[in-house]
């Protein structure tokens, strides 16, 4: 039996059958070869070929189609490396890492499958607030090796509070595979210039009158002595609320980072969008620390009529003959 050695690999090159166990079947067993390429569905041929003293089955052959499912798949994986992780890397979402203004880390990144071709990196900065300066290239040899990328906050004077940068990652490469795939980074840069012994992310989207919901990272930037509460609260509970309401920060979680999500109130009244802020009073340990952070709450509802019917037919007589529900 022949089958492609890059495809398939049988547990026994040949079967061995008798006069007396010519009606008996045998198993053959074939085994994928895992190339880690990403090639989508394929097809091979197997040839069963007899050879015997029996001039009836002298070259006697057979050809089997087989299908082969590939479970490899093209995709661009982050991880955290030195820097904190606001959330879990995923191929399919954003990262959120966290980096302090005047400092620099690394993030590290590699290939999901081993690319047909050399695959390089390309890093596009939505601002100066990071800088990355790292060359990343991939063979399909070294598809599987993560590389580190070097990323800087450069230090600006300004006290402005934390801001987030973001990072596009495409890839240049002959893969068709590879060459349409991207991945953003967004980098929440704490700001080293501010007195605040905790500050917060800026919400990157706003909440709906649906129970849209927006989240805000609260992080312990400077060293405390205490134990350091946070009360959390918005200042229009008719539109949005905030869960949880309290944080505590003790002295050995410098640098950590707590969530917080802001939850729409639903209502059916056509109102416009409406603005709100969200207050982050801290309390304890001698500090004094007051952050608030503002949003949007998008209406979503509108005007309109609604009909049972939208389509009639009637006769002279006014009976209706023929309707059409609305949708």
């Amino acid at each position: 039996m022949f089958c492609p050695r890059q495809y398939l690999a049988s547990a026994s090159p040949w079967l061995l059958f008798t006069n007396a166990t010519y009606n008996t079947p045998q198993i053959l067993q074939l085994y994928a070869i895992d190339d880690h390429v990403a090639r989508g569905r394929s097809y091979c041929q197997l040839l069963l070929t007899a050879s015997s003293e029996d001039i009836y089955f002298t070259h006697v052959n057979k050809t089997v189609t087989i299908t082969l499912l590939d479970d490899d798949s093209a995709a661009l994986i982050v991880t955290k490396g030195t820097l904190i992780a606001l959330q879990p890397s995923s191929s399919q979402q954003s990262m959120q890492l966290m980096i302090n203004e005047g400092s620099s880390g690394q993030f590290d990144i590699s290939l999901h499958s081993r690319p047909l071709f050399s695959v390089s990196a390309v890093f596009t900065m939505a601002s100066s607030r990071i800088t990355i300066n790292s060359a990343v290239h991939f063979t399909p040899a070294t598809w599987n090796v993560t590389q580190p990328v070097a990323v800087t906050a450069p230090h600006n004077g300004i006290v402005e509070g934390p801001k987030w940068d973001f990072v596009t990652i495409s890839l240049d490469t002959d893969d068709s595979t590879y060459s349409t795939l991207s991945l953003g980074i967004g980098f929440l840069v704490i700001d080293t210039d501010t007195p605040d012994v905790f500050q917060v992310s800026p919400p990157l989207t706003n909440t709906t009158d649906r129970g849209g919901s927006a989240e805000v990272h609260v992080i312990l930037v400077l060293p405390i002595t205490g134990p350091v509460h946070v009360s959390i609260f918005t200042n229009r509970q008719d539109i949005a609320t905030a869960s949880p309401s309290f944080l505590s920060f003790d002295p050995d979680q410098l640098g950590q980072v707590q969530s917080v999500m802001i939850t729409g109130v639903k209502d059916d009244i056509i109102t416009g969008n409406r603005s709100y802020e969200v207050l982050f009073v801290g309390t304890g340990s001698g500090v004094s620390n007051s952050v608030s952070v503002e949003l949007t709450g998008i209406d979503t509802n509108y005007a309109a009529l609604n009909c049972s019917k939208n389509y009639l037919i009637v006769n002279e007589t006014g009976t209706c003959i023929s309707n059409t529900l609305a949708q």
